[in-house]
């Protein structure tokens, strides 16, 4: 697993996108999306390229991982040196300790890549 990872600024775009989408679309404040997180592993710096929106429960912190393989392959036909490096998630609150929710949801996701790095962005402070 790399020591570090480069966030190219696409990644934190996107993230703000899918958020403010879904907030829009179900016109709630306190919504919360996740994702993966895809780009080029490395031994001393990894790089993260782009996102991949997933479907996830997160009244159940649970992952629909066959959706999120297919479209991570779909990604991996264009970009044949991309992987899955972690996941994403938006909470409300501020940086915190992860919740019992979001360790089910890295355990999910563990399966896809051992060595997953978690990013967690906050909202607070995001204008009505």
């Amino acid at each position: 697993m790399a020591d570090s990872f480069v966030i190219q600024p696409l990644v934190v775009m996107s993230i703000a996108d899918h958020y403010n989408r879904t907030r829009y679309q179900k016109s709630d404040k306190q919504v919360s999306v996740c994702g993966a997180l895809i780009g080029v592993p490395g031994t001393k710096s990894g790089k993260i390229y782009n996102i991949c929106e997933t479907i996830v429960d997160l009244s159940k912190g649970e992952v629909d991982l066959d959706f999120t393989k297919e479209r991570l392959e779909a990604y991996k036909q264009v970009f044949k040196t991309y992987e899955f490096l972690g996941w994403y998630s938006t909470f409300p609150d501020r940086l915190r300790e992860p919740s019992e929710i979001e360790r089910k949801l890295h355990a999910q996701f563990s399966t896809l890549n051992e060595n997953c790095v978690y990013l967690q962005m906050a909202t607070t402070g995001v204008a009505s």
